[in-house]
């Protein structure tokens, strides 16, 4: 995990209503580690957004690998209920079907517990597509 202190800048939407969100660095900040040149193109990131003057902050400072690990955790099975809601079906019946999407996308072989901290944002990111685009279909209809 990476912590980035950064300056919002501005927000603006192109004409098909992708948004790009601008941040800034100055040099005075230290990256450490983080070189964002060296990122390919299309790299999807989790991104959590925290005023750098609350109390929040310091959670996340000391957050072990493991805390970051179940906080993802609970944050894909609270998606996959919200989508589960949204389709009208059971979470418990959904989970199942999402779970043997997820083995044969390989993403996982037999279970979510098999998931690294990437792998839940890998599937963080599938469940919100997931739920943007059911919510985009019921606005259409």
């Amino acid at each position: 995990m990476q912590i980035l202190p950064l300056q919002w800048e501005r927000g603006t939407t192109n004409s098909i209503g992708d948004r790009k969100l601008t941040f800034s660095a100055d040099k005075s900040i230290d990256l450490g580690d983080f070189n964002p040149f060296k990122i390919e193109q299309g790299t999807q990131f989790i991104v959590i957004l925290l005023d750098a003057n609350s109390e929040e902050i310091n959670d996340f400072k000391t957050e072990s690998s493991e805390e970051t690990k179940e906080r993802f955790r609970k944050r894909m099975n609270s998606l996959i209920t919200q989508y589960s809601d949204l389709i009208k079906q059971d979470p418990k019946i959904w989970r199942e079907k999402f779970k043997k999407d997820l083995i044969d996308k390989k993403i996982i072989q037999k279970s979510t517990t098999e998931l690294t901290i990437g792998g839940y944002a890998r599937v963080i990111i599938i469940l919100n597509e997931k739920i943007h685009d059911e919510r985009t279909k019921t606005t259409r209809s």
